[in-house]
């Protein structure tokens, strides 16, 4: 089989990907602040007030949630092979990423559609890439890449 064209239209603006981050409401923690309050004993016959009871430690403070994202990637199909015939036995996609520019450390077959999530992102930033593959395991290049940030 012919290998698939990467530098066609489809590609140059393939990853002129509709890239959204979504985050979840409620993600990030918050530290409460409390006082605590002695209230003197009454005694009778004017003694001294009996020392109050030390306020229990209530230990540390949890952690917030660690902030997560989701990355919303899309794309337009290719129609061409490398050599300008008609792509007739386009098989999917891979979906590359990672957290360094040209280095992907995630790849995910997402099959034969051209929109995936990509989610559970934990803060940072992250570079995503796109590949098309035919029925005979032909990949083309990487798509131009695109990054998000997940604050």
């Amino acid at each position: 089989m012919e290998k698939i064209k990467s530098s066609l239209p489809w590609f140059l603006s393939f990853l002129t990907l509709v890239l959204l981050v979504i985050l979840g409401s409620g993600l990030t923690g918050c530290k409460g602040t409390g006082t605590s309050a002695s209230a003197a004993a009454a005694g009778s016959g004017g003694g001294p007030n009996p020392d109050p009871s030390p306020t229990p430690d209530p230990g540390p403070t949890p952690d917030p949630a660690p902030v997560t994202g989701t990355a919303s990637l899309s794309w337009s199909a290719p129609t061409q092979n490398a050599d300008g015939s008609s792509l007739s036995d386009l098989n999917g996609y891979y979906v590359y990423y990672g957290t360094k520019p040209g280095i992907y450390t995630t790849q995910v077959d997402v099959g034969k559609v051209t929109a995936h999530d990509v989610d559970q992102l934990t803060a940072g930033t992250y570079y995503f890439t796109v590949t098309a593959y035919d029925t005979s395991s032909n990949e083309s290049d990487f798509s131009n890449e695109v990054s998000k940030a997940v604050q």
